[in-house]
């Protein structure tokens, strides 16, 4: 399994026989645009970074959660690879508004919950030679009356074409997504929520751990982050994503976002105590996993 991290929470996922990309996000508006205008995927943009990691078709586009950072570009790379879009309902609405046909999407659901690794799952799917299992989360707190602001609880619950504003894309039902095939297990959290002991007992070797925003929130909340979703996984290896500042072009160079580098070194901090590698994704990196 190959793993390339293309910004914010965006990931090329590859293994023997299948490609699945999470959370693709290209097009990137900037602070203005995001702010005043309406946002819509940039096609050409799409086009050239998919070209860049030589991507014509896809199995899957899987999203973690709706927020307009993870899930702007979904419908549009789902409609120029012919993939599955696969995520909430607030997914299913965005590619409706975006064009895809019911035949090429997915709704993850809760009605069949399933006892997996001792602890309960949403779904469990095939997409090629990989096995995808989702887990219910939850989004980040954000601080005072930006919670309900910017929709970490709400649904997207019409169909809707973008250009729209960037607050209309609310979070939805979020979901930490578990990929494996022979060789790894392979954990990716978008958000950096969680639901306490929800994945206890889930036993995987790699989590790409989502930090966006984690520096809004006290040392005692990454701490707590940390444990849920790394300890009590019993992960060897940690990469983090979700770091970059999301509102400049991918080809700008890394720019960190907020104050997350100190987060990010007492999440390494917290990585050595318990002889857990863990390490930045690198913008373009390609890691064997």
């Amino acid at each position: 399994m190959i793993i390339t991290f293309l910004g914010t929470n965006c990931l090329l996922i590859r293994s023997s026989f299948s490609r699945v990309i999470i959370d693709p996000f290209f097009s990137r508006p900037g602070i203005f645009s995001i702010l005043f205008r309406k946002i819509k995927p940039d096609r050409a943009i799409i086009e050239k970074y998919l070209k860049r990691i030589e991507i014509k078709t896809l199995d899957a586009v899987v999203l973690t959660h709706t927020h307009y950072d993870h899930a702007l570009d979904a419908p549009e790379v789902a409609l120029l690879t012919g993939a599955r879009l696969i995520g909430s309902l607030s997914a299913m609405n965005l590619g409706r508004g975006g064009g895809l046909p019911e035949t090429q999407l997915y709704n993850i659901h809760a009605l069949e919950k399933m006892k997996i690794y001792n602890i309960h799952a949403l779904e469990k799917m095939k997409i090629g030679d990989l096995s995808v299992t989702f887990f219910n989360s939850r989004h980040m707190p954000f601080p005072g009356m930006l919670d309900r602001l910017l929709g970490a609880r709400d649904d997207i619950k019409n169909a809707f074409a973008p250009p729209a504003h960037a607050l209309a894309y609310r979070a939805g039902d979020v979901y930490s997504v578990l990929i494996e095939d022979k060789s790894c297990k392979l954990l990716v959290i978008g958000s950096s929520g969680y639901i306490l002991d929800s994945l206890k007992g889930c036993v995987v070797d790699v989590v790409c751990l989502g930090v966006g925003g984690l520096d809004w929130n006290r040392p005692a909340y990454a701490a707590q982050y940390f444990r849920e979703s790394v300890l009590n996984t019993e992960a060897k290896r940690v990469i983090l994503t979700h770091w970059d500042n999301f509102t400049h072009p991918l080809d700008s160079g890394p720019r960190y976002l907020g104050r997350i580098r100190s987060t990010m070194e007492e999440l390494r901090k917290m990585g050595e105590d318990s002889g857990i590698k863990v390490e930045r994704a690198q913008t373009w990196q390609s890691i064997e996993i």
